[in-house]
């Protein structure tokens, strides 16, 4: 229907975007090609027409999204509202846009006839890679999942990975003003360093192998701004991933470009407690090739005070806070590289393991980094090969002020380099069935672990490991409302005497039309680190273990989910963890106490195996609304009981949590009104005078789009509840206040 362009063969000049051009000649069948005109230069189009053997009709299609892509017969044909000509006879049309489940059904062409089509596309979230290692939607995935879209990333102004899971149904943080800890169904163990949730960058571990820790704040990014979508898998993923996936899996999902019309991005913020950040990133791309740049930084003073119990004594200042970030992401036709380094310095306020309680000089360094090199082709339709090839280096140093002065600082430190690499092949067998089968090997090269005194280094001992696992996944569409996801992998380590068997079952079935009901049986374990087994401080506080056998974890899920409408979704759960060998740090009641300074012995602080299995129960339930990209109401509420578990890990864990989510576009969408309520029971406390840590946290932020400009204002703990929690006694003197009430004001621009 639209004007005459030209006769073939022409040249024609049309303005920069995605276009359609119809193509028509006598006796031949319609063409419609869809292209992309560069804003430069020259696009060469041939055209091919096929001799019309069959009368034609029409096919009007429209949507409710204007704009979204139409497809027959798996072949571009336009945006709606399009009108395609088709032949008589039987074609399969898909319409599809970002953002939303695709519609995709048979419509019958009668000649000289219109059909007309209407695709109701409804919102869905983006798919997920953590729980199968392939792209599947949230519905498809084998575990309960959970997405962090961008725009809720950017609508609530999250700063960190755990800001951003605090929401989450089932998570809560402990912050000790040394590292911010992710607990997860009741977990949060002393001493844990986020050891049992394997943290990805985009699918490769962030854990590092010298301690197992896992980042979740400043020491693992400056900020989110690079940050695409944050994958959320509960349940143990070991089946896939080895050690580590204990709780949970959670993959941090990056960019890959500006996109097309950008190249340069530029954030600034400030907040409170004298907090700055700048973060810088470039990009460009072709349809075959993109590489990212990205630099960040911030800066923070942190409390002016910090109050360790009441009564208790005061710290002033000491809080302080940097970190920095670099990053480069390219990519170039089927190989993708990344390359990141980030560093991250905090002083601590709360004198650990005994130091000086005021005394400067009592901080932590973190560096983590690593070089990644990703391929995958399809080998042919029912063959697609992945190779996975990492470079990774950690580096940790303590120093720890015993004396109030610079004379009386030691310093432990911990450092390690491991290579990594990965093969997979995804077979599949018919069009409902698929199997993964991968090999994977890990090589420590170094590893190593130093406690400092005042004038003496000593050096601890220490170990590498060599690795290699196998492993499999069964995935299979028995029915069209039946699913099996089953996994297995084996992993050999060089240390250790036992070989660890980790399967998982999954059934995932729609009993009805609007239910959704998944079933999941796994195991999964975690390897004594080289950190739990030899660390030492010169038996100041610790001795090492010496010898720990690997935890393991069973659980048993069931989850239903019922849509009371296309955008509303009532969510049950219920769930059961059975533990042995859990690591834990302890002090030690021995008769004669092994650490402390000369003349003043004490008990020592070790790691050791929990006798018997501890057992959880626990029952969540949650309501999401999202009928849009910037329209969301997301309600949740978790339970756990934990039974013969030690009284440090019932001590460091809520029993009841509650979280409220909600986003709201104001206008035409260019601004957005978020807010967060979180409500945490109280934890068990035995220390007199000691606040439980009961608080009610409330999250607002208004952010939006000016043009090329994205401005985001926002205030955390809003009440300024003041509460603060019982930690191991080696990481602090009192109760650990967490922050009240700050603000945080960001401005970036792009070009």
């Amino acid at each position: 229907t639209g004007p005459l362009l030209g006769r073939v063969p022409a040249k024609l000049r049309l303005s920069p975007g995605q276009r359609v051009l119809h193509v028509r000649a006598p006796g031949h069948a319609p063409g419609q090609y869809v292209i992309d005109v560069p804003a430069e230069g020259t696009l060469p189009l041939s055209i091919t027409l096929s001799a019309q053997t069959r009368p034609t009709g029409r096919v009007v299609v429209t949507s409710n999204h204007d704009g979204a892509t139409v497809r027959v017969d798996g072949r571009p044909a336009g945006f709606t509202p399009t009108v395609v000509t088709l032949q008589e006879g039987e074609h399969v049309l898909e319409v599809e846009s970002r953002d939303v489940r695709p519609v995709r059904q048979k419509v019958t062409v009668v000649p000289d006839q219109e059909v007309k089509v209407h695709a109701t596309l409804r919102y869905e979230p983006p798919p997920v890679r953590a729980a199968s290692k392939s792209l599947l939607s949230v519905d498809e995935a084998p575990a309960s999942t959970t997405v962090l879209t961008p725009e809720e990333l950017r609508a609530f102004g999250w700063r960190t990975l755990a800001e951003a899971l605090a929401g989450v149904r089932g998570f809560f943080l402990t912050d000790d003003r040394t590292y911010t800890y992710l607990g997860v169904r009741g977990f949060s163990p002393p001493g844990d360093l986020n050891t049992r949730i394997l943290i990805l960058w985009d699918g490769h571990a962030m854990n590092d192998v010298w301690a197992g820790q896992g980042y979740a704040a400043h020491d693992l990014s400056v900020d989110l701004e690079e940050v695409e979508r944050i994958e959320v898998v509960r349940g143990p993923g070991s089946a896939l991933y080895g050690t580590g996936a204990f709780f949970g899996v959670i993959n941090v999902v990056p960019r890959e470009t500006l996109g097309l019309d950008r190249r340069l991005e530029i954030t600034g913020a400030v907040g409170a407690m004298g907090s700055t950040l700048v973060h810088a990133t470039t990009s460009w791309e072709d349809p075959n090739r993109s590489v990212l740049f990205s630099l960040a930084g911030m800066k923070s003073r942190g409390a002016d005070t910090t109050l360790l119990g009441t009564p208790g004594p005061i710290v002033t200042g000491l809080d302080g806070e940097q970190a920095g970030t670099g990053s480069v992401r390219a990519r170039l036709g089927r190989l993708s590289l990344v390359a990141q380094l980030h560093g991250r310095t905090k002083d601590v306020p709360t004198a650990p393991y005994g130091t000086v309680v005021g005394a400067q000089g009592t901080r932590v360094r973190d560096v983590r980094g690593f070089a990644e090199a990703k391929y995958e082709r399809a080998l042919s339709e029912r063959f697609i090969l992945s190779l996975r090839g990492a470079v990774d280096l950690s580096r940790y140093q303590g120093h720890w002020n015993y004396g109030g002065d610079a004379a009386q600082t030691n310093t432990d430190s911990g450092a390690a380099d491991w290579l990594t690499a990965e093969a997979r092949l995804l077979v599949g067998l018919f069009e409902s069935h698929r199997l993964t089968f991968g090999v994977e090997g890990q090589a420590q090269l170094r590893v190593v672990q130093k406690s400092v005194g005042p004038s003496v280094a000593m050096p601890l001992e220490t170990q590498t490991r060599s690795l290699v696992s196998v492993y499999a996944l069964d995935e299979w569409r028995l029915h069209p409302r039946l699913s099996l996801s089953l996994g297995l992998r084996v992993d050999r380590y060089s240390d250790l005497d036992t070989l660890p068997l980790t399967p998982r079952l999954a059934v995932i079935g729609r009993p009805y039309e609007n239910g959704l009901t998944k079933l999941v049986i796994g195991r999964a374990f975690r390897a004594p680190n080289v950190y739990e087994l030899f660390y030492q401080d010169n038996l100041l506080t610790q001795r090492p273990a010496e010898h720990l056998n690997p935890e393991t974890i069973t659980t048993f899920e069931v989850e239903h989910s019922h849509d009371l409408t296309n955008e509303l979704r009532l969510t049950v759960a219920g769930y059961h963890n059975r533990i042995s060998q859990l690591v834990t740090l302890i002090t030690e009641a021995e008769p004669t106490p092994r650490c402390g300074p000369q003349g003043a012995p004490s008990q020592c602080l070790v790691y050791t195996n929990n006798p018997g299995t501890t057992f959880a129960w626990g029952a969540e339930a949650g309501l999401h609304w999202q009928p849009g990209r910037w329209l969301l109401v997301d309600l949740s509420y978790s339970y756990v009981r934990l039974a013969n578990a030690s009284l440090d890990v019932v001590q460091a864990a809520p029993a009841h949590l509650a979280s409220g989510r909600f986003l709201l576009p104001v206008g035409n969408g260019d601004m957005r009104i978020a807010t967060q309520a979180t409500y945490q029971s109280a934890r068990v406390d035995t220390l007199p005078g000691a606040n439980s840590g009961e608080a009610l946290l409330v999250g607002f932020g208004v952010s939006g789009d000016y043009g090329r400009l994205r401005y985001f204002a926002g205030v955390n703990n809003l009440l300024d509840a003041r509460y603060a929690l019982v930690v191991s006694d080696d990481v602090s003197v009192g109760p650990v206040p967490q922050y009240g009430r700050t603000f945080n004001l960001q401005l970036t621009g792009s070009f």
